[in-house]
């Protein structure tokens, strides 16, 4: 902006007084405190982040919390009172459990009509909203590390890349479990247990369609198969 000012011969008025920044004195002047501003809010935003994560660390909830889950008035996290909820939740991962794959579990709520609760926003978990799930919402149940009794903070970071010569910063990526900022296990009472959230990614993934010939995935349609029993 100072350099823009110089070359159209902009003055700039400050609250102690004013610029011609084709000066050089008034361009120096401008720089240190342009230098000075920048340093502090960048240690306002040091401090105010570091706070925010030591919060976490000592266990208090700041954000939103899921579907079967409720934050108190002191940050913390517990489930919900509502029986119906919590039985729906636990049925997820109990059907899980018995069928080894997401898919199976989402095909049986649709053909029996039950639906399944999600959080309302705004609500700190005590609102839920009944819809019957699909696939993506049953893997988005499995893989929520708070429904295996931990919290965790920082599974998603941002990576800047050069783009036609400039700085942008790409979406968001999750991060493998060793990277992530905080994690506290046995933090809360959960759905399942941690070994159970460790195992799920890995038993989605072999049930993942794989190309004709690659070996690993579940059984569809084939000769092989004996349909009917």
């Amino acid at each position: 902006m100072i350099d823009l000012c110089a070359l159209t011969e902009t003055l700039l008025i400050a609250d102690d007084g004013l610029y011609a920044p084709r000066h050089l004195n008034a361009r120096l002047m401008l720089g240190m405190k342009g230098s000075m501003a920048e340093e502090e809010l960048g240690l306002m935003r040091q401090c105010a982040r570091q706070a925010f994560e030591a919060t976490i660390q000592r266990g208090h909830v700041m954000w939103e919390v899921p579907v079967g889950f409720v934050r108190t008035r002191e940050e913390r996290l517990e489930k919900i009172a509502d029986r119906q909820v919590q039985h729906a939740i636990a049925g997820v991962f109990q059907q899980f459990r018995e069928l080894g794959s997401a898919r199976p579990p989402m095909l049986w709520y649709r053909e029996a009509q039950r639906p399944l609760p999600e959080g309302q926003p705004g609500t700190s978990g005590r609102a839920s909203l009944w819809r019957l799930p699909s696939e993506h919402r049953i893997h988005q149940i499995l893989r929520k590390p708070c429904d295996a009794g931990a919290l965790v903070y920082g599974r998603t970071a941002a990576k800047t890349v050069i783009v036609d010569g400039r700085a942008r910063q790409s979406h968001r990526q999750k991060q493998p479990i060793a990277q992530w900022r905080i994690l506290l296990g046995d933090h809360h009472p959960g759905y399942s247990s941690w070994e159970e959230f460790l195992h799920t990614p890995q038993l989605l993934e072999s049930n993942r369609p794989r190309p004709q010939g690659e070996a690993g995935s579940a059984a569809k349609r084939g000769l092989a198969l004996r349909r009917g029993l």
